[in-house]
């Protein structure tokens, strides 16, 4: 996989576990939970399976707050069955434990389908970690920051004009309470 050849089907996990584990390093995360599963299958996985994984984390870590995709507008197949199942463990939930869900949506649709967004949140103090992060994820993310890195470089006097898709993050909140997967 790649070009150059980086990866295999065996070897992409290991990879993308050093990304992950970078990336996190980065951003100061110290604690998640791998659950070593097959890129591109969850989709295929028993979503009650996949909810109750979730929940033991939930139960474990007892969030205020959980970020995940909007259920059917995170694009990858895995962020689509993960969202889902997020949504689903957290229902399962007492009402009064149940932490907000704050959902990003990336589908060209989602303004036409979900509306607005809840909540903008300005990240711009942020965003030189945040690229650094993003960007530790090379095996996903090296073709968007070649054209990044190019156009940057054609045209520095406009790094805030470019760079500022990424200096506000959009979430809509799910509520558990009046609809569910």
């Amino acid at each position: 996989m790649g070009v150059p050849f980086f990866a295999n089907r065996e070897t992409l996990p290991l990879v993308r576990e050093i990304e992950l584990r970078d990336a996190c390093e980065i951003i100061g995360i110290h604690k998640f939970h791998l659950w070593k599963m097959q890129d591109k299958t969850l989709q295929f996985r028993c979503r009650a399976m996949l909810a109750n994984k979730v929940l033991r984390v939930i139960k474990d870590v007892k969030p205020n707050i959980v970020y995940t995709f909007y259920p059917n507008h995170g694009v990858h197949p895995d962020h689509d069955a993960l969202s889902a199942a997020t949504v689903i463990a957290i229902s399962k939930l007492p009402k009064k434990e149940r932490p907000e869900i704050r959902c990003a949506a990336i589908t060209k649709d989602r303004f036409e389908k979900l509306g607005k967004p809840d909540l903008e949140i300005e990240v711009s103090k942020f965003l030189d970690d945040k690229m650094k992060a993003i960007r530790a994820h090379k095996s996903q993310t090296e073709a968007l920051f070649q054209r990044l890195d190019k156009q940057l470089a054609k045209t520095p006097n406009e790094k805030d004009k470019i760079l500022s898709a990424y200096s506000v993050k959009k979430y809509w909140i799910y509520d558990v309470n009046n609809k569910i997967i």
